[in-house]
């Protein structure tokens, strides 16, 4: 099949394809992106837990030390 001997059916196949791809590939790069995101702010979460832990016995350290 050469570009110059496609029909209209070839081209509208081809159309419907290449817009199939390029949807399935804009989904699977937004689910990515959500995922990626989820974790971030999971881990940033943990961190400002963590710290604030840490400030918290900090804080009684030096309570006590008084």
């Amino acid at each position: 099949m050469d570009a110059v001997n496609m029909d209209g059916w070839d081209v509208a196949i081809l159309i419907v394809a290449g817009y199939i791809a390029l949807i399935t590939m804009i989904r699977l790069m937004a689910a990515r992106r959500d995922s990626y995101m989820r974790e971030l702010h999971s881990q940033i979460q943990q961190e400002r837990q963590r710290r604030r832990k840490a400030e918290d016995a900090a804080k009684k350290g030096a309570g006590k030390a008084a």
